[in-house]
């Protein structure tokens, strides 16, 4: 992730989790890693959650919260 807020965590996990999580590829123009477990029973999701890194999912469940609480109150988004 170029300059992302996750690039020191997603590095700890790779580090911390060497042999049983990888790296399987990288979007640079979206800042987007793509983990995967290369151990049967390891979960990537927990492993995330341990070292704080928000998942596509939930950023994208927590930017829509945030959007809509936005709205409801009137503000501009």
């Amino acid at each position: 992730m170029v300059g992302s807020f996750n690039d020191d965590k997603v590095a700890r996990l790779l580090a911390e989790h060497k042999g049983v999580v990888e790296q399987e590829r990288f979007l640079p123009s979206e800042s987007w890693y793509v983990l995967q477990s290369v151990k049967p029973g390891v979960r990537v999701p927990e492993l995330c959650k341990q070292c704080h890194i928000e998942t596509l999912r939930e950023y994208r469940h927590r930017s829509r919260e945030q959007i809509n609480s936005a709205r409801r109150t009137g503000k501009k988004v």
